[in-house]
């Protein structure tokens, strides 16, 4: 379930990349600050996952 999750995420960020393109070219600056930002966000989403997957082996 959460895999799924995470790999929509991935898609969606994907997809995002691919519109923003043009504006990436013309402002090196901005598409290394989301560039951070999406991979932040893909740690934090696989953090979150893997402690919730601790917390649910833990309840078992």
């Amino acid at each position: 379930m959460f895999r799924s999750k995470l790999i929509m995420v991935l898609v969606l960020l994907v997809i995002g990349i691919m519109f923003l393109l043009p504006i990436f070219k013309s402002n090196p600056y901005i598409s290394v600050a989301l560039w951070f930002l999406g991979l932040g966000i893909i740690i934090m989403a696989f953090i979150q996952t893997l402690l919730n997957q601790i917390k649910s082996n833990k309840m078992h």
